[in-house]
């Protein structure tokens, strides 16, 4: 495959070096920040099938366009001690890697590309942000999720941290989960939903269909305006541990 061609747009990385210790995060010392830009250019971005998240710290956005023929990445690094040197986002085999910065460094990235492009992965501590991508896979240990205008399978999932889709298409099923956070789901088409917390309320808003209907918690109570169609194609499973759960169309 033809090798990527990068090319900064920025004149340079801003640095701005934080005056207190305490809020740095890495506890070694004054927290900096680094800010700079890249383009894929047309001619290679379409040699681009997916994005594959690769971080142990910092949090992504990555925003689809339909019109969209190159990448636009900007990321800011939030460091302590030396600026890592180098990209951290590589092409390999057509995937776009957005990768971490090594020690006490997170690498956050705000991604705008074509619309419709699958995104696997993780970041152990940062939140993820997705719109109008394609089928989703993703994993934070520490962070929310935000999804909106994906019209494929989604599965989404966080250790701790609120869940968030609007118009989510499609009928490959949506499937979310967090250990603590709320979650708050959108339908724009009838599709199976799997949407499960262990602390926090639950909120399903569907279009109109047949569903099949699991609304469960162990203290909260529920609220279902869905009828429950048991011979219903789609089936909707709403659960918290410890929250409200409501299911009502909209």
């Amino acid at each position: 495959m033809r090798s990527t061609h990068r090319r900064l747009v920025t004149a340079g990385l801003v640095a701005v070096t934080a005056v207190a210790l305490g809020g740095c995060g890495f506890g070694f010392g004054p927290r900096s920040t680094a800010t700079d830009t890249a383009t894929i250019g047309a001619a290679d971005a379409a040699e681009i099938t997916s994005v594959r998240l690769d971080l142990e710290a910092g949090s992504v956005t990555l925003r689809g366009d339909a019109g969209a023929s190159e990448v636009s990445i900007e990321r800011t690094l939030d460091y302590t001690g030396s600026l890592p040197g180098g990209q951290t986002h590589r092409v390999e085999d057509g995937v776009l890697v957005l990768s971490g910065c090594g020690r006490r460094c997170s690498a956050n990235y705000s991604v705008d590309l074509p619309a419709g492009l699958p995104v696997t992965g993780e970041t152990s501590h940062g939140s993820i942000v997705l719109d109008s991508t394609g089928r989703v896979d993703v994993r934070t240990s520490n962070g929310s999720l935000t999804l909106s205008g994906i019209d494929a399978k989604i599965d989404a999932r966080t250790s701790n941290g609120a869940i968030t889709g609007t118009r989510l298409g499609g009928t490959d099923g949506v499937v979310v989960e967090t250990s603590n956070g709320s979650i708050d789901l959108s339908l724009a088409s009838p599709q199976d939903v799997r949407a499960t917390t262990d602390n926090g309320r639950v909120l399903l808003t569907v279009p109109e269909g047949g569903y099949r209907v699991h609304a469960q918690t162990d203290l909260g109570g529920t609220d279902v305006s869905v009828p429950d169609d048991p011979d219903a194609e789609f089936e909707l499973a709403a659960t918290s541990s410890n929250g409200r759960v409501t299911v009502t169309h909209g």
